[in-house]
């Protein structure tokens, strides 16, 4: 403006860039060496063992904490203590309902149970007089007849040996004599000659039998049981039966094989022999067992006390049974005797 004029520059273009990049020589570069590999190795190894140790430790002990807690000591006696309160009170319940039921059964069963008891007592004293034989009668003069006995026969109840024979009283009757008459005298001193003896004889149509009772006591016979009974002036009953023995044993060996009696032993029985039978007496001598040489029947005696406390008439009894006869062949009549064929003779 003022006439002077501006120097204008003229633009120098930039020169170019070169796009070249330097590096260091490798000269120059650190060398890698192999222990450092190494070295860098062990540490991982050494850091691998210390993780595992570690980790191996805290298992273990964390599983010791595991069982310590399972089975703690002062728990599970906590634990005992609830339990047994517990039970306790569920045992008071229940005896609450024991009491109830024993109300029930005083109630209900007390008749019962007295009625079972009084059975079981009646087969005891049954089981005793089974084993036991009952007493006799009393025997004031202590010549074997009691003195019930002694007043049926006539006896002398004061004196052991009324006809004065020197045999005692008992011992006569039992052995098929009059006690009443000696044989000194002349006079007939056998049984089937005493005016109180009557003789028993059976009418079935086989396996006959005769023997001596009382005159006086009733008499009947039942042939289906093949059996003859006698009875006494004070209701006592006197049996006598004739069964087959098919295996043809002993007197002895029958009864004992017999499972009403499985508690008797043979010690206990007593023999009785006379003419060519033999047998035994049952432990309470309230029954007797006979067989003969042949050994084909079973002739049984029984004494039915019909509720006696006392063994009445032993001797007129042992009298029966000794006096008894088998009868092979036919009977005419009930109280003849001239025609029969006996197996042991005659009579005594």
């Amino acid at each position: 403006m003022f006439g002077f004029k501006k120097n204008v520059k003229t633009p120098v273009a930039p020169s170019p860039v070169s796009e070249e990049i330097y590096v260091m020589p490798e000269k120059f570069h650190a060398k890698r060496t192999q222990s450092s590999s190494n070295k860098i190795l062990l540490i991982a190894v050494i850091i691998l063992v210390v993780v595992a140790v570690v980790s191996g430790s805290y298992f273990l002990y964390d599983s010791w904490q595991n069982n310590q807690v399972q089975a703690p000591a002062p728990v599970n006696q906590n634990v005992a203590v609830v339990n047994q309160n517990l039970n306790v009170n569920v045992n008071e319940n229940i005896n609450v309902n024991e009491n109830a039921n024993e109300n029930l059964n005083a109630n209900e069963n007390a008749n019962l149970n007295e009625n079972l008891n009084a059975n079981i007592n009646t087969n005891a004293n049954l089981n005793a007089n089974q084993n036991v034989a009952p007493s006799p009668s009393s025997d004031a003069d202590r010549d074997g007849l009691t003195d019930l006995e002694e007043a049926l026969i006539g006896s002398s109840p004061s004196s052991p040996d009324t006809d004065k024979d020197s045999y005692l009283d008992g011992e006569e009757i039992v052995n098929g004599y009059n006690p009443l008459i000696s044989s000194a005298s002349g006079q007939p001193a056998r049984l089937d000659s005493a005016t109180y003896i009557s003789q028993l004889v059976s009418n079935f149509p086989s396996d006959n039998f005769k023997t001596f009772y009382i005159k006086g006591w009733s008499l009947s016979f039942i042939e289906t049981l093949h059996e003859a009974r006698v009875i006494t002036g004070t209701g006592e009953m006197i049996k006598i039966s004739v069964i087959n023995n098919t295996d043809k044993t002993s007197a002895a060996n029958w009864y004992l094989l017999d499972p009403e009696h499985s508690q008797v032993t043979l010690s206990q029985l007593d023999k009785i022999e006379f003419r060519d039978f033999k047998g035994i007496y049952a432990p309470d001598h309230l029954s007797a067992y006979l067989t003969d040489a042949q050994r084909e029947k079973i002739y049984i005696f029984e004494y039915d006390l019909d509720q006696m406390a006392e063994f009445r008439y032993p001797s007129i009894f042992e009298m029966m049974i000794r006096s008894f006869e088998f009868i092979t062949g036919a009977v005419s009549s009930q109280n003849d005797g001239s025609q029969m064929s006996t197996s042991t003779g005659s009579t005594i």
